[in-house]
């Protein structure tokens, strides 16, 4: 027999399908490729908004915002719609900058430097790789991005029930070190796939029998890690298992921004590539900051007369020969002389970090209160202190920064 396929059937079909989030994955190769970053608005949505956040991780709900996975970030951030999917994003960590450019009176915090943040929320009105901040502010400012995994370190996986009675429960697991994927329950020797809530909860409605706890959980992430735990009662408890595998290929980063760069196992999770460019060969090398133990890829001293082509670096392109010029300027804003030791000259992106003592001085070279040594601007900027401790590649016709003018 036949079952008619009515435009209403299919409807009721699309809007399942949507609510549930089936067939919705998350573009974690796209997310984390440092060698094409995301890119949208910034802009915020108040502080204290967390509790209200679309993933259930809130007071209201898991009350999970102050687990490990949180330490040490700037921030909670929404995503935008179409990169949320049907929750998909939650629980992803990133680290992102504003660039400088936007309109209002409160850009991103933090200049142009770059931090980190969770997705525990959805900004439903956002587009395509734009995020909105839990911070007061205003304005819409550029922002870049790029997934990293959460910090960890070596604490477990959280299950937290927020709705059970005899008939049904429903789950939010958390402090992940990558986003979920797909969550199982183990019913009368039955593993069940569990459909995700728009909510980003995992509700199980005696399908295929009774449940009880402690609960066995197969869990897998979306490096396709798969863990197989257990949920200790119905209010649901720390498991015995954490996610070690990043997912994320090497060749795609340039600089690892989370904090545990070893994993919560020990084990590496990000090697360095190594990639040849015209006449030199840059190996992958560790240079560790004490502020957030970021993990660069630096290029190795050359054996070759050929310049340095097109090599990424922290953040900036190094070129050579270089023809741009700088303005060199000392705190005090006066012309000097670059320091005598030889640095392979290098171009910063527009508006990226060109000199100062602080973020990524001591992953480029020593720190000084000055315009770095081989640090060159593109056509069109010069490198001009922006704060106490910043310098940044700004438009020529700036000869100060704005920040400095209004002292």
């Amino acid at each position: 027999m036949t079952v008619p396929v009515t435009i209403a059937s299919l409807y009721c079909i699309l809007f399942y399908a949507t609510l549930h989030g089936i067939g919705a994955q998350l573009d974690w190769d796209a997310m984390t490729n440092q060698r094409s970053l995301q890119t949208g608005d910034g802009t915020s949505y108040g502080a204290g908004q967390d509790d209200e956040g679309t993933c259930s991780y809130g007071n209201n709900m898991a009350n999970t915002d102050g687990l490990p996975w949180s330490s040490g970030l700037t921030m909670t951030v929404a995503m935008n719609d179409p990169q949320f999917g049907a929750s998909v994003a939650c629980g992803m960590c990133i680290t992102f900058q504003g660039t400088g450019t936007g309109i209002g009176t409160e850009p991103i915090p933090g200049g142009t430097e770059w931090q980190t943040a969770l997705v525990t929320n959805r900004c439903p009105e956002c587009l395509f790789g734009s995020i909105d901040q839990a911070i007061n502010g205003n304005g819409r400012w550029q922002v870049q991005w790029f997934a990293t995994p959460c910090p960890v370190g070596n604490s477990k996986l959280m299950y937290s029930i927020t709705v059970i009675d005899q008939y049904w429960f429903s789950l939010v697991v958390s402090n992940t070190f990558v986003p979920l994927q797909l969550v199982e329950y183990q019913i009368n020797g039955v593993w069940w796939p569990a459909a995700r809530s728009v909510n980003n909860q995992w509700p199980y409605h005696r399908e295929i029998g009774n449940f009880n706890f402690p609960l066995p959980i197969r869990v897998t992430s979306v490096a396709g890690e798969v863990l197989v735990d257990t949920v200790p009662s119905s209010s649901g408890g720390w498991g015995t298992q954490q996610f070690t595998d990043t997912g994320i290929d090497p060749k795609s980063q340039i600089i690892s921004n989370y904090y545990d760069v070893t994993g919560p196992d020990g084990s590496a999770t990000l090697a360095g590539a190594t990639e040849t460019s015209t006449g030199s060969t840059v190996s992958a090398s560790t240079s560790t900051s004490t502020a957030s133990s970021i993990t660069t890829v630096t290029a190795s001293a050359s054996t070759s007369t050929s310049p340095l082509t097109n090599v990424v670096t922290t953040g900036v392109t190094v070129t050579s020969p270089v023809t741009d010029s700088v303005t060199i300027l000392s705190p005090s804003n006066q012309i000097v002389s670059s320091p005598a030791a030889y640095v392979a000259p290098y171009t910063v992106v527009n508006y990226g970090q060109c000199g100062g003592n602080k973020v990524y001085c001591d992953m480029v070279h020593d720190c000084v209160d000055a315009v770095w040594t081989g640090a060159t601007c593109n056509a069109g900027f010069q490198c001009n202190r922006y704060d106490a401790t910043w310098w940044q590649c700004q438009p020529s016709s700036k000869r100060l920064s704005r920040r400095m003018q209004l002292r």
